[in-house]
């Protein structure tokens, strides 16, 4: 029946964009992972993927522009918002994982009221690491280069003394990117409806299974548990390792000691990104 409806929906519209395919498919559940780059948004879009519709960064060059155009003045807010509203109905995703997304996330809790929410954190020092992995292994141009500099550029942070291997690889001072981690995992927690919102730690993602089900209403063993690893980067560059570790607590807790606190209070997990332990 799906398939002769399909058929019949392509001699007039692309089936894909169709209000026939909402009504024929309809959300088995509308969930969001709006956790930060390197923190496990992959992963998550990974494990619903063979039950569900799920993707990750989908139409990420459209949103990202609109978003930072909108911003920029070249697009009016009711310009962006339609952006996102058509996102929302034709990607027609049940699981959306994007860390694109924390930038207008106010939008989507006032547009889709009943989705759920998982915010996969990752501690800071790790997430330094890793990002500076991710942007040296695959050098970000076009949006992703334009989201780079909207992220961690406003803060206007300046170098120390300490800093010139970031300096000479073409990153930002270190505050910049502690400041912007906390941004955006707090701008997650006051956004979002406490009901709606489940918080899972990247290093927990394989042993959350069951609760990220029950927080979604579905069984856990429609989530593929094999697939919460991907996208590990291919080289390690070890840039932390060349920082002084008190530098980089010092700056951790001028801009994020509460959430690591909060979050990531039971472990040093300075020693592990340095591979002390």
């Amino acid at each position: 029946m799906l398939e002769i409806a399909k058929k019949v929906t392509r001699t007039f519209y692309p089936y894909q964009y169709s209000p026939v395919r909402r009504i024929l498919e309809p959300r088995r559940i509308h969930a969001y992972c709006i956790g930060s780059n390197k923190s496990g948004t992959h992963s998550i879009a990974s494990m619903f993927a063979k039950h569900y519709r799920s993707s990750h960064e989908e139409a990420h060059g459209a949103l990202i522009n609109g978003f930072l155009d909108w911003k920029e003045g070249k697009l009016t807010e009711r310009d962006f918002q339609t952006i996102l509203l058509n996102h929302n109905k034709y990607a027609w995703l049940e699981m959306d994982s994007s860390h694109v997304h924390i930038e207008y996330v106010e939008y989507l809790v006032k547009y889709c009221p009943k989705a759920k929410f998982i915010l996969t954190i990752r501690d800071c020092y790790s997430w330094l690491d890793s990002f500076f992995n991710h942007c040296l292994n695959h050098p970000l141009r076009d949006r992703w280069a334009r989201l780079n500099h909207w992220r961690y550029a406003k803060y206007g942070h300046t170098y120390s003394t300490h800093e010139d291997v970031l300096r000479q690889s073409g990153f930002l001072p270190l505050s910049s990117y502690i400041s912007a981690w906390t941004e955006h995992n707090q701008k997650a927690i006051d956004s979002i409806p406490q009901a709606n919102l489940l918080i899972v730690r990247t290093h927990e993602i394989s042993s959350r299974v069951d609760s990220i089900a029950n927080f979604l209403d579905i069984r856990s063993d429609t989530l593929d548990t094999s697939r919460s690893h991907n996208f590990k980067a291919p080289k390690k560059y070890k840039i932390l390792n060349h920082i002084d570790s008190s530098f980089i607590l010092h700056k951790s807790k001028l801009y994020c000691s509460d959430l690591m606190a909060n979050y990531f209070g039971d472990a040093n997990y300075l020693d592990k990104a340095l591979n002390k332990l």
